[in-house]
């Protein structure tokens, strides 16, 4: 089958990526997926050659995501699109701020052929404890607030909200500031 292209799909290992994946592969793209540790990346890429994908997913080592020029060699052969974290608190905003900028600068550099940026974000960065209808204007500042409190005292759930929302909100900030060619679109999941 000729493939559509290349789809970046970062975090290829965690759960909603391993169904994008498959879902950009019956529509006949070809993944390259990213990783942290080669192992976890080996174990999805072989199920999905048992599901019929063979020699069409391709896995790329990125050990530290907030490394600048870190998603370089995998965003330069993905035109088709990119899809996008227990550790101290501190750490997880870290993490989730140096690799949302890091592979946004890799598509800026390197993605000459890309089209769109797809950001897997969280319903939790929009969702509070007020019972309201929520819009894409609407944060969820409760996360961030306790985080600017505790630090490293923070707990992982808070720290991951935090973390999810400080991501998002830079990924947005570049669009603004940095008007890239390819479309950015983030997607909510819960």
């Amino acid at each position: 089958m000729d493939s559509k292209g290349i789809v970046l799909i970062t975090g290829l290992n965690g759960y909603l990526a391993g169904w994008v994946a498959e879902g950009v592969l019956k529509e006949g793209y070809n993944v390259r997926g990213t990783v942290r540790r080669m192992e976890s990346g080996i174990r999805v890429q072989q199920g999905l050659y048992e599901r019929g994908y063979e020699g069409r997913v391709e896995v790329v080592q990125v050990p530290d995501i907030a490394k600048p020029g870190a998603f370089d060699e995998a965003v330069q052969a993905s035109p088709a699109g990119t899809s996008a974290l227990s550790s101290p608190a501190v750490e997880v905003i870290d993490k989730a701020l140096g690799g949302t900028t890091s592979i946004l600068e890799s598509a800026l550099k390197y993605g000459t052929q890309l089209r769109s940026v797809v950001y897997m974000s969280s319903g939790a960065t929009i969702t509070g404890k007020e019972a309201k209808v929520y819009s894409e204007k609407d944060w969820n500042t409760t996360a961030q607030v306790i985080f600017k409190e505790r630090g490293n005292e923070t707990g992982p759930l808070m720290a991951y909200t935090a973390s999810k929302v400080a991501a998002e909100k830079a990924f947005w900030e570049f669009k603004e500031q940095r008007k890239p060619v390819f479309t950015m679109t983030a997607i909510q999941a819960s």
